[in-house]
């Protein structure tokens, strides 16, 4: 399949921007679905203009403007327009975003999620990642129809799940577990899908990952658990639907004979 250097395919580019009709066809034409790139939004280094390599030397994650250098696709996560510089394009997606997503950015996550270094910069992301951080539920199913692999992850450990837990995408993230995504799964900062559902306060997704047995106290490489990040950031609502689940899980605990024991 024709791709760039740095390996970002068509097929990429259609499931970045939620266009399913067009991943269908490419998918119909023997795209390949487990593709991923190698590197800056599928550019090598020697392929980025100059405000590229910038971003990838000093690890700042500042947005290159389509505007500034059209070659180059501003977010991976399903929006044709830089969020610094334009609106987002919704009008050629054949897929409607969440209710509340998270505002994008750059690198098609938006809120609260951080990054110590440009993500996009790193690499391995597959389709189904650029599909699921845009939101995009229709093409997600698409993909996954397709045979395309729900936990693969990107080269820092984001998966499908992650990156739609990031982003605020509801249905997304149901489609997702539904395919047996692994609720388990961290980034190379050990931030589960929980945490970063709750860093960013979204509770329905919060509670659709308890649902799917998260671990309500796993803590990231900080110690940080889901109920401190949540409060941390102040979301109220979240923070209590977790507060619950951390009685729930302690009186479960209780109720369990110890070790040695009489039951």
């Amino acid at each position: 399949a024709a791709s760039t250097k740095g390996g970002y395919t068509s097929l990429m580019g259609a499931a970045r921007g939620g266009h399913t009709a067009t991943v269908a066809a490419l998918l119909e034409a023997k795209a390949d679905v487990a593709a991923s790139d190698k590197s800056f939004l599928g550019y090598k280094s020697h392929e980025q203009p100059e405000q590229a390599r910038q971003i990838q030397a000093d690890g700042k994650p500042e947005p290159v403007c389509p505007k500034s250098h059209p070659l180059v696709p501003c977010a991976p996560g399903g929006y044709d327009d830089c969020s610094r510089c334009g609106a987002r394009d919704e009008a050629d997606s054949d897929d409607e975003q969440d209710d509340e997503p998270n505002e994008p950015t750059m690198f098609g996550c938006g809120g609260d999620c951080d990054y110590n270094e440009c993500s996009a910069c790193v690499g391995g992301y597959t389709v189904l990642v650029r599909a699921a951080s845009g939101g995009h539920t229709a093409t997600v199913a698409a993909l996954l129809e397709a045979g395309a692999d729900v936990t693969a992850a990107s080269k820092d450990g984001w998966t499908p799940l992650l990156r739609a837990a990031c982003g605020g995408h509801t249905a997304t993230v149901a489609a997702l577990l539904s395919a047996k995504a692994d609720v388990a799964a961290t980034t190379k900062d050990g931030d589960t899908s929980l945490l970063v559902a709750a860093k960013g306060g979204h509770t329905k997704i919060v509670t659709a990952l308890l649902g799917a047995r998260a671990e309500v106290a796993a803590a990231n490489k900080d110690g940080k658990t889901a109920l401190e990040l949540a409060e941390q950031k102040g979301r109220t609502e979240t923070a209590t639907v977790l507060r619950e689940a951390m009685a729930e899980a302690a009186a479960a605990d209780e109720a369990c004979p110890k070790s040695g024991e009489a039951v």
